[in-house]
């Protein structure tokens, strides 16, 4: 990206100004509170946005400070730029009541859509905390930030897994932790539920049972009142066929008694004969008289009997259906129960895939920030002329330097040389970050603590790395020393 033209409608103590810039290198000096800081914020501005904090964060905030105190309806202005081989017009309003982002390609008169991510790809999708922790660099601002470590991890893991930039290692992380966590409570609300039920369903089969055994045994009961009064029956009828079998034999022997005896003796025998039969008839009235009225009665209650029996028979059968179909939702819920394992694996998996993630980040890491190592190494040979060029660079881009053959902290070596590391950091990761043309460098005072040695090597590389530079200095040695080293550049004053 090669930025053409700023034009500055209304930004903190900048009004209505227009610079025209070129590639290479552009020296914008300016003398103590003559703006450059307020132009750095607006070239960060323009292409970031600048949103307006909440609550007391909005006191200090970069929309306060540099919100203007007249006609603030017209915050903010224009920047054109080239990239692709394409020109574009970028117009922002940061005014919280009037704000606006226009985008439009000069080149082919379309308009693009900012909200919709069009200028975020033609920034290299690259973030304002990455682009002020490498190729932007505020004043008192040489340290990168703390945030830079991880989104040199995030970035170093895209970087090896196809570089789609939608891989966050510590997102990822946080989601697989919050998603065991949800796993550990619905786990434990799950089985508390099971456990519940399978109480539940316990105590309904064991009052089934109980009620079962209750209709067996009235069944039982039933079935020996009716066997009793079978019995009972059967005896009436023994009874009456003993006194009919009594009958009929004092008839027999009456019969034989005329058929031998003369005379009277036949008269009385008959007679003996017939009060006889007449006796056993008595009897057999006497035991079937009560019988009789008891027929329609007994008759009843044997119907109410079977009925209740059948009743009995079919209650106990729907209990039956009912308990089977609880014992198969207790079997249900006991596999269920075992099955609670499940979840218990999903942890272990995710368990897994942390351990896995963070395994592989590590091996990418390491393989891709031996490049990010040699690339920083190359630079600071470069700005010290070959005096260090040896770096230990951890995870958390904590630096140890070679020097006089042994490794030194970064903090016991001089200010100046410390700042030569962090800009050949910053360098190196801004190269791995951006692809292609990449955005401009813009350094506000970055060189305060460099003498002139060091000075004149920085500026010899930022010339040959082929970006365009915009150093804002209020110092006039950064001009004489372009000029001495015959290192052609734009000069602005503000």
């Amino acid at each position: 990206m090669i930025i053409r033209e700023l034009e500055i409608k209304n930004f903190g103590k900048l009004k209505n100004r227009r610079l025209v810039l070129k590639e290479g290198i552009n020296l914008v000096y300016g003398e103590n509170e003559s703006g450059k800081s307020t132009l750095y914020a607006y070239l960060k501005g323009m292409l970031f946005g600048l949103p307006r904090m909440r609550g007391r964060a909005s006191r200090k905030d970069n929309y306060t400070r540099y919100e203007p105190w007249e006609n603030p309806c017209r915050y903010g202005g224009s920047l054109r730029f080239s990239c692709g081989l394409k020109d574009f017009a970028l117009y922002r309003n940061f005014h919280k009541d009037h704000q606006e982002a226009v985008l439009l390609c000069e080149s082919d008169g379309e308009q693009l859509r900012v909200e919709d991510g069009d200028l975020d790809i033609l920034l290299g999708e690259i973030s304002e905390a990455v682009y002020e922790n490498t190729a932007a660099v505020g004043q008192i601002k040489t340290v990168p930030g703390k945030t830079l470590a991880e989104e040199v991890k995030r970035y170093l893991l895209n970087y090896e897994t196809g570089r789609d930039g939608d891989l966050d290692l510590k997102e990822a992380e946080t989601y697989l932790k919050a998603e065991k966590k949800d796993r550990k409570e619905k786990s434990r609300e799950e089985k508390q539920k099971l456990v519940e039920k399978r109480i539940k369903v316990t105590s309904r089969m064991e009052y089934l049972e109980e009620e079962i055994g209750q209709f067996e045994l009235q069944y039982h009961r039933l079935e020996e009142k009716e066997t009793a009064e079978k019995g009972a029956a059967a005896g009436v009828r023994k009874k009456d066929s003993r006194v009919w079998k009594a009958g009929g034999g004092i008839a027999v022997l009456t019969l034989l008694l005329c058929w031998f005896l003369p005379g009277i003796g036949k008269g009385i025998v008959v007679l003996l004969g017939i009060l006889a039969e007449l006796f056993c008839i008595f009897l057999w009235l006497i035991q079937r008289n009560p019988r009789v009225g008891k027929t329609e009665e007994k008759r009843e209650r044997e119907k109410k009997a079977v009925w209740k029996r059948a009743d009995l028979l079919e209650q106990k059968k729907e209990k039956e259906i009912r308990l089977s179909n609880l014992r198969e939702e207790y079997q249900e819920l006991l596999e269920e129960e075992a099955r609670k394992n499940i979840w218990e694996e999903e942890e272990e998996a995710i368990d897994l895939a942390l351990e896995t993630m963070q395994n592989l980040a590590k091996t990418m890491q390491k393989k891709t920030s031996a490049k990010l190592q040699a690339r920083t190494e190359e630079i600071l040979s470069d700005l010290t002329n070959g005096k260090y060029g040896k770096l230990l660079i951890d995870g958390d881009l904590n630096i140890k330097l070679y020097t006089q053959e042994k490794w030194t902290d970064l903090e016991q070596v001089s200010r100046g040389t410390i700042e030569q590391v962090y800009f050949a950091l910053r360098m190196a990761v801004s190269e791995t970050f951006e692809e292609g043309e990449g955005l401009p460098v813009i350094l506000d005072e970055s060189f305060a603590m460099y003498d002139e040695e060091r000075l004149n090597s920085a500026l010899i590389w930022l010339y040959r790395c082929g970006r365009q530079v915009i150093l804002l200095t209020c110092q006039k040695r950064e001009e004489e020393c372009l000029k001495k080293l015959e290192i052609p550049h734009q000069f602005l004053t503000l």
